[in-house]
């Protein structure tokens, strides 16, 4: 996890996904949290707050310089294990990702309003919630939407702060309270058929992406889950009023 990066985003078929692994093969070795049963990758469940406007989601789709989203995310559905509060701001091109790992009841707890004193939390964590709770409060953020992904990860060989990811089958559905689900019911097809494939760097890549990217002719562009997602939901609730 890096706290200020660059991200570039690309949408690929399963041929040239495929063949992008490959190329870089010689390059990265796989994330530690792969799973075996989930080829080699692992399920990744967002929930999404914005305003009831959808203030932050507009800032999105308008492209502004500098922006930010709030979502919770997790990883699986253990009551021990936590959720992240992330905070996720874009300035200039450069981004920065503050998290903060709470229990599930804790974040509850915690995001209506009770303190966190005595809870034991690292400074560092402990200013990232607050953050998230500054920022929920100053646009009075709800819980808006569950985005859901398959995720297959990898490093750099080398320990260089890059990373490769390859997102696919994105299912959404909508919040309307503060829980943390990963299975169950409800969930709807984005209908994404391409991969998206991200290349996160701190400063300068290697030669090695910069061929990877020529090579495939990878053009860069917005790929953003949550607003695919609202805009799917919302096209589906269209159809289903006729």
């Amino acid at each position: 996890m890096f706290a200020s990066r660059y991200e570039s985003k690309y949408l690929v078929d399963r041929q040239t996904e495929s063949q992008i692994k490959e190329f870089i093969y010689p390059f990265v070795a796989l994330d530690e949290h792969i799973n075996e049963e989930a080829d080699n990758g692992y399920l990744i469940s967002s929930l999404y707050l914005d305003s009831p406007g959808h203030r932050l989601m507009e800032m999105t789709e308008q492209g502004m310089k500098n922006r930010f989203k709030l979502r919770i995310r997790c990883y699986d559905e253990i009551p021990g294990s936590p959720v992240f509060l992330e905070v996720k701001k874009k300035i200039g091109g450069v981004l920065t990702k503050r998290r903060a790992p709470l229990r599930r009841d804790v974040a509850v707890g915690f995001l209506n309003g009770e303190p966190l004193d005595q809870l034991g939390l690292e400074t560092g964590d402990r200013e990232d919630a607050e953050e998230f709770l500054s920022l929920m409060i100053r646009t009075q953020a709800i819980p808006m939407m569950h985005v859901r992904y398959k995720r297959q990860a990898f490093n750099a060989a080398d320990g260089s702060p890059i990373r490769v990811t390859f997102d696919r089958e994105l299912v959404f559905k909508p919040a309307h309270e503060l829980e943390f689900p990963i299975n169950g019911q409800g969930w709807r097809d984005a209908h994404m058929k391409q991969t998206i494939l991200e290349i996160k760097f701190t400063d300068r890549y290697p030669s090695w992406i910069k061929d990877l990217i020529q090579f495939f002719q990878l053009q860069k562009q917005s790929v953003p889950k949550y607003v695919i997602s609202v805009r799917e939901n919302n096209r589906l609730n269209q159809s289903a009023w006729g």
